[in-house]
């Protein structure tokens, strides 16, 4: 029977508690005020200065994260060409997004201008066409596609048309080709698209896109090793380790000095809270007096102290959280995704508990007898 009352007994003292904090708070609200005020001041300033360093280093990363830092191209030297067996050994690697691989095969030109500007034609197999924004191809017919510019080399500005290849063989382009940034060094080429890849062919140049910027220098090291250990000059690997490292330095710089900066403010508050609250302490020592004499437990008067400054910075968390994002959002400058801001809310509320504890423990050993003592 007990067992089944103890939750609702807990849950009501909870909430008497709770009524009893509201109305010391209402009871002084010059103080409740000066805590609401400094509480909203520090989540504001925190938004507006550290968060606005967050939404901007996110926006940073973001930039410096597109595929094209992710990429790591290897190209075979002229004459040289891999098996398809490597593609699959790279596909097998667990830090790998997508996998292109291609191969040149003849030099072409528009087959209605005779002696027009030729460009290179190109085999394409990709693990993801959807990924490269380009059509899956279909069984039984060629896929060709190029890029704006190509097109308009070749004389084919509305996009369609036949090129010629020098022995003759002519492909009849389908459509124009938006090519990812980690592609451009395909964008001058007419890419024949293929849907299968067989176990006997070759290519000369196959793109990697890995995960996250951090795995591109392990990845390089092993494609280094997959390639060729017996002659590595016949192979280039480039990869953009330079922005991956871009990368680390700009976002330890930011981190570092959005700490210090909030823990700066956060110090500041957490003193001025706690003075603010013993001196709350101080003008009603009579009243933790008269509720120690009749029967108030200390651990009641430090939790009335607790709640009552806990409900206070709540409030000027909100408050000043809101009206930062106001200002961030009128003025069009980044703003802080929304776990941050629950993030400095709860920081705000973290930094007031603490800052109550010794206005609590000295409310708590108030002498009733001595407090209610007629002077």
């Amino acid at each position: 029977m007990t067992s089944h009352q103890t939750p609702e007994r807990a849950l009501w003292r909870s909430r008497a508690l709770l009524r009893e904090a509201g109305a010391s708070a209402f009871s002084a609200p010059v103080i409740s005020a000066l805590v609401v005020i400094m509480i909203g001041s520090m989540c504001a300033a925190i938004v507006l200065t550290n968060g606005r360093s967050v939404a901007s280093e996110r926006a940073v990363l973001a930039t410096i994260d597109n595929a094209g830092t992710r990429s790591i191209t290897i190209t075979a030297r002229s004459g040289e060409t891999f098996d398809s067996g490597l593609v699959e050994r790279v596909l097998s690697l667990t830090e790998i997004e997508w996998v292109g691989a291609s191969q040149f095969i003849s030099d072409a030109s528009n087959s209605q201008i005779l002696d027009g500007h030729t460009v290179g034609v190109r085999r394409l197999w990709a693990s993801s066409w959807k990924r490269i924004g380009l059509p899956s191809p279909q069984n039984g017919s060629a896929s060709v596609y190029a890029t704006d510019a190509t097109l308009a080399s070749l004389g084919l500005a509305d996009g369609v048309g036949t090129i010629r290849a020098r022995d003759g063989i002519e492909w009849f382009v389908a459509g124009t080709a938006q090519l990812p940034s980690f592609l451009a060094a395909l964008g001058s080429s007419v890419l024949i698209l293929e849907k299968e890849r067989t176990t006997t062919e070759r290519f000369d140049q196959i793109t990697v896109l890995t995960r996250s910027t951090s795995h591109i220098e392990a990845i390089a090291n092993v494609l280094g090793t997959l390639v060729n250990l017996d002659d590595p000059s016949k192979f280039t690997i480039s990869a953009s380790q330079q922005l991956a490292e871009v990368r680390s330095a700009v976002r330890g710089q930011l981190s570092e000095f959005g700490r210090n900066l909030a823990l700066g403010i956060t110090s500041i508050t957490s003193v001025l809270t706690c003075s603010v609250m013993i001196l709350s302490v101080m003008q009603r020592r009579r009243d933790f007096g008269r509720r120690r004499a009749l029967g108030a437990t200390r651990s009641l008067i430090a939790a009335l102290i607790v709640a009552q400054t806990g409900g206070l910075s709540a409030i000027g968390a909100i408050a000043g959280i809101g009206v930062a994002s106001t200002v961030l959002m009128t003025t069009d400058a980044p703003t802080p995704p929304l776990d941050y801001l629950a993030a400095v809310a709860v920081l705000a509320i973290q930094v007031s508990l603490v800052a109550a504890i010794v206005p609590a423990i000295l409310a708590s050993r108030r002498d009733p007898i001595r407090e209610l003592r007629v002077p």
